[in-house]
């Protein structure tokens, strides 16, 4: 069974919240699952707006290389490996999604970055952190303008 890396989705995270703190006026949050089972790494609040957000990291090996050339497939394949990480945290996270908006925010190491938000399957990959810290933050500012939340 594949497994996302703990030390590694540290590492890769901290620079992506560390990113969005820059919104002016922002509140960026690390949720500690500690006091929860299955709560969701992390918030967004913005100007009225709540992004929550699950952060996932995997080896290449865990992510079969074809995958990488279609967004659908490699998000479905990506869903796969996050409910078996942990069934709890992806039903909340698809519960938030439902009702609000979650986004899974997923680094296949050393080849991408993936934003998938779990209800719709929606994806976009990017090549580096700071490409998906640009997504979410041009994400968010059209959401507040927005009465509901746009696609990615």
């Amino acid at each position: 069974m594949a497994k996302a890396k703990g030390k590694l989705e540290t590492k890769v995270s901290s620079p992506f919240m560390a990113g969005l703190r820059e919104l002016p006026g922002s509140k960026v949050f690390k949720h500690s699952d500690g006091s929860m089972i299955g709560m969701v790494d992390a918030s967004l609040t913005w100007r009225e707006k709540t992004l929550w957000m699950e952060f996932k990291a995997y080896l290449l090996d865990d992510v079969i290389e074809s995958l990488l050339d279609s967004e659908d497939l490699l998000a479905m394949h990506l869903i796969g490996l996050a409910r078996k990480d942990a069934e709890t945290q992806a039903q909340l996270a698809l519960d938030l999604d439902s009702t609000s908006v979650c986004f899974y925010v997923i680094w296949v190491k050393q080849t991408c970055v993936v934003v998938l938000r779990p209800s719709t399957m929606e994806c976009v990959k990017v090549r580096a952190t700071t490409d998906a810290v640009a997504l979410v933050k041009r994400w968010m500012m059209n959401w507040v303008v927005q009465l509901h939340p746009p696609s990615l």
